[in-house]
């Protein structure tokens, strides 16, 4: 090779792992590494500038260039993008007030939030064969006598792992912005089968509206929010919930929407072992379980009495397939249910990692608008 094309080891690194952002491929060591090409980028490509500054041959200039334009792509996509997402936004959910825009601060990338973290309560609120469900309790920072909306948060992990400290960041944003937050345990699989997460995020609600005034909740406002396999279980909930008028609304990251889809379209050797998993979840292949495959997927539940919903997803997530959250919009649409979908297209599974990245600030801002949306509705609902 000509000395004027040799690649340096460092350019060489940024170029490999800067290709990340294309990656689909089913590996959990590059679905990793994604993520922080995409959601830190921006700071990957200050060191690409720096990197590039010293190079001292073509092959290094030309690693080093694109693997700059390829962290910075993420951001461009974002500042290009955002008035068609806030467009898409305002017209799914029927919003017309110019403060309900999704507001994005750049300058988060690079100062970070200033949330203040409160103090989080510990909280049983179940027991089963003697082994106690708790949810972490994280109050809302409102005045006193103030009762609080609320966010209850489930987890992911495949329905077989996780816990309720998964991504507490935005549990913290969340209560420094007045909004209370629950982030609920549930029981897991292959020891608890569907309907077993439904009815502990249930009895988790109950519990919570019996305590409100003791925790400084108003009942009639909360919203459930689950990120993968939480998310599939938040829109069951928040689907079959029409009886509910505190239930103002769902919001779900990068959810199963449909078991029977999923299981069809899932390989025994691909990265969450997705079939076994199911499995597991539901008790057996569709054949032999067929009620249950039906019971768990959301989309068969959306009717016109839906709350609002606002989806996020990316095509680049190689967990689980962007079409979910796609074909469920789609339905929500049909019944008329006011609901979005933030496609974005960098995007991978667990992208909101990093609140301060490109994602991370979408997700969150939006998240900010929504709960402000459907937390200063009127009550009526109640009349439904």
């Amino acid at each position: 090779m000509n000395k004027s094309w040799r690649v340096g080891l460092l350019p060489l690194v940024l170029l490999l792992v800067s290709l990340t952002y294309f990656n689909r491929t089913e590996s959990s060591f590059l679905w990793k590494v994604s993520i922080g090409a995409t959601e830190y980028g921006h700071w990957l490509a200050l060191l690409a500038g720096i990197v590039l500054v010293r190079a001292k041959t073509r092959g290094s200039v030309v690693a080093t260039t694109v693997a700059l334009v390829l962290f910075l792509l993420p951001l461009v996509q974002l500042v290009v993008g955002l008035s068609r997402w806030d467009q898409e936004f305002k017209i799914g959910l029927g919003l017309t007030n110019a403060s309900d825009k999704i507001d994005v601060r750049y300058r988060t990338l690079f100062l970070g939030r200033h949330d203040a973290e409160v103090d989080i309560k510990t909280l049983t609120f179940a027991t089963h064969a003697g082994i106690p469900l708790q949810l972490d309790f994280y109050p809302g920072n409102a005045e006193k006598g103030t009762s609080n909306p609320w966010v209850v948060v489930l987890h992911g992990g495949g329905w077989n792992s996780g816990d309720r400290r998964q991504l507490s960041k935005l549990n913290h944003h969340l209560a420094d912005r007045g909004i209370s937050v629950a982030s609920v345990s549930y029981r897991l699989a292959p020891e608890a089968k569907w309907p077993a997460p439904l009815e502990d995020v249930r009895d988790a609600i109950s519990f919570l509206k019996n305590q409100a005034t003791t925790l400084g909740l108003d009942a009639n406002r909360y919203v459930v929010l689950g990120r993968s396999a939480g998310g599939q279980i938040a829109e069951s909930l928040a689907f079959r919930s029409t009886r509910d008028a505190g239930l103002r609304g769902c919001i779900a990251f990068y959810a199963p929407s449909d078991l029977n889809f999923a299981y069809r379209n899932a390989k025994e050797d691909d990265l969450l072992k997705s079939p076994g998993l199911i499995r597991d979840y539901l008790g057996g292949e569709p054949i032999k379980s067929a009620t249950q495959y039906q019971d768990a997927s959301p989309l068969n539940h959306v009717t016109s009495y839906a709350p609002p919903t606002l989806l996020f997803h990316g095509p680049n997530d190689p967990l689980v397939w962007a079409r979910h959250s796609e074909r469920l919009f789609a339905r929500l649409q049909e019944y008329g249910v006011p609901s979005a979908l933030v496609s974005i297209p960098w995007a991978t599974h667990g992208f909101d990692y990093n609140l301060n990245g490109p994602g991370g600030l979408l997700s969150t801002s939006a998240i900010d608008r929504f709960l402000d949306f459907v937390f200063k509705q009127e009550n009526e609902r109640a009349s439904l």
